[in-house]
């Protein structure tokens, strides 16, 4: 199965967060002129391929521009906090960015990753502020990062953070809603227009938005499903004529709506 998930990047210049992500992702993109730049990373875990397309929000930029924080923070579904641990205000700033993240994109997994700039920090002191930081509310997990550490360790941190995004969406869905779930995901797991298959992750986005006209075309689709099932009409002999029935893929959403 392949997933595609967004997720936002946050941290000042002095956070080693610039090097970080042109070291660990792939095709980093810049263009600050419009407030973030936009990487890549492809994680295998558990017979799964993740793509993680990961925002890098410009810090000065999003400081004073709301706009920025809008678009950027909008259906992102994890965030990464990098915050330079020798600061003496990065406790504050890390509570700063909490607090933005959550009016805006919810109650989404955040990464915190601590850094030194320049200044070597001796282990114990380390195991400090991990436990500072862990104490804080809506922190996922804790990461320290420096230039020596190994790359598996890095890996690692991603698999991490695919696997609570990953199991988010799903919480407290009972055992019978999970299987409606999956039932719906396999049986519109093509696109009806373009008829690429769909990112389960993005079935289950529709799937567990709460916007009135969504869940409105939802109780129609998990209908038509149950009839048609029931009559022994699959989605493969639906496709193989002129209607189009299903959920279309978001390249397809965008081309009809104009909009995500």
């Amino acid at each position: 199965m392949s997933y595609k998930y967004k997720v936002v990047a946050l941290g000042s210049t002095r956070s080693a967060k610039l090097s970080f992500l042109q070291e660990f992702t792939r095709h980093y993109k810049s263009n600050s002129y419009v407030g973030f730049n936009i990487a890549s990373k492809e994680v295998f875990a558990e017979g799964s391929v993740f793509k993680l397309i990961i925002w890098d929000i410009d810090e000065h930029k999003r400081a004073y521009c709301k706009f920025i924080q809008q678009s950027a923070y909008k259906f992102a579904r994890a965030a990464i906090i990098f915050c330079d641990i020798t600061s003496t205000s990065y406790i504050e700033n890390i509570h700063n960015y909490i607090l933005s993240i959550r009016s805006i994109s919810g109650d989404i997994p955040i990464v915190v990753i601590g850094t030194e700039n320049q200044k070597r920090i001796p282990d114990e002191e380390i195991a400090f502020v991990r436990q500072e930081i862990e104490h804080i509310d809506n922190i996922s997990t804790f990461f320290f990062y420096d230039k020596l550490i190994d790359k598996h360790i890095v890996e690692g941190l991603f698999i991490e953070i695919c696997s609570l995004i990953h199991e988010r969406p799903l919480a407290g869905l009972s055992t019978k809603e999970r299987r409606k779930l999956d039932k719906f995901t396999e049986f519109y797991s093509i696109c009806p227009i373009c008829g690429i298959k769909n990112h389960i992750s993005y079935l289950w986005d529709f799937y567990m938005d709460r916007d009135g006209q969504k869940q409105q075309l939802k109780h129609i689709l998990i209908v038509m499903m149950n009839k048609l099932g029931s009559q022994g009409v699959s989605m493969q002999l639906i496709r193989n004529t002129s209607i189009k029935v299903g959920v279309p893929c978001c390249k397809c959403y965008r081309k009809i709506f104009g909009k995500q």
